[in-house]
């Protein structure tokens, strides 16, 4: 059964930003998402969908797609920023915050510059440093981009963040996506790679005082599972890591978005590791 959402933008001075919005429950969850090669708000009618069952009716989820205009040097710091501002534009004084990916990393910044927007927060597939497979992965996604390949971007794009067995298993899907993309989207990529490429919080984590979890898996090839551990040892706080799926295991683990919920309903403090 298809989930009701709307897409609306905010504005003010130069900020212009789309966002996601469904659900009506009373609680408010923002998702911060991760580097896409499209604008996420195509993808709006599944994220409704996939999240609805378990959220719709205890929260109003907001889902922000980014500032629209995004020009070089760019940074997560300014990401988080925006992100402030959309809260205050749309009403929002602290909400659960789930961020993935390099949303992961804005989530952090979220937690550490604007505490008192963040009630509780879910890390997913995130890093909070640079490592060795993070440096080559971006690199990897840059190069296409850069060339504005998106054939290339796209083939390399899934390669790295989906499983085997999702590759096997929707395959045809993927390869009918392999030309999707404008160079605008592509100059976008950039810009948002170089900003993940630059991203360091790590001596900052314990500044994150509200309840944390963070989810990754032992096989993501993007930031690699140690990193959420290395995120949860620095916060002092519950970390889940799954034995299978890959970077996306956010959309690939059957039980994940269950695991939010159940941490969010439940998670009042911060745990030890």
């Amino acid at each position: 059964m298809a989930c009701a959402y709307q897409i609306h933008t905010v504005r003010e001075d130069t900020l212009e930003m789309d966002y996601i919005l469904f659900g009506n429950g009373a609680k408010k969850l923002v998702i911060l998402p991760g580097i896409s090669v499209q604008p996420v708000t195509g993808s709006a009618a599944a994220i409704a969908e996939a999240y609805a069952p378990l959220f719709a009716e205890t929260y109003t989820v907001y889902l922000p797609t980014g500032r629209k205009q995004v020009e070089a040097g760019y940074s997560v710091d300014d990401m988080a920023d925006d992100t402030a501002v959309f809260c205050r534009l749309v009403g929002i004084e602290t909400a659960d915050v789930f961020g993935a990916s390099l949303g992961g990393m804005v989530a952090q910044r979220l937690a550490i510059c604007y505490p008192s927007l963040v009630h509780k927060l879910i890390l997913g597939s995130t890093i909070s440093r640079q490592n060795n497979v993070t440096r080559h992965t971006l690199k990897q996604f840059y190069k296409p981009a850069a060339r504005m390949d998106v054939r290339a971007l796209n083939r390399t794009f899934f390669e790295y963040i989906y499983s085997p067995e999702t590759l096997a298993q929707f395959g045809e899907v993927l390869t009918s996506l392999e030309d999707c993309g404008t160079p605008e989207d592509l100059h976008r990529f950039c810009v948002l790679v170089k900003a993940a490429a630059a991203f360091d919080t790590y001596d900052e984590l314990e500044k994150i005082q509200c309840p944390t979890l963070v989810l990754g898996a032992k096989n993501d090839r993007v930031v690699l599972g140690e990193a959420s551990l290395e995120i949860a040892r620095k916060i002092g706080c519950e970390v889940y890591l799954y034995e299978q799926f890959g970077h996306a295991v956010y959309d690939e683990a059957p039980d994940y978005k269950q695991r939010m919920i159940d941490f969010f309903s439940n998670g009042e403090r911060k745990s030890e590791v």
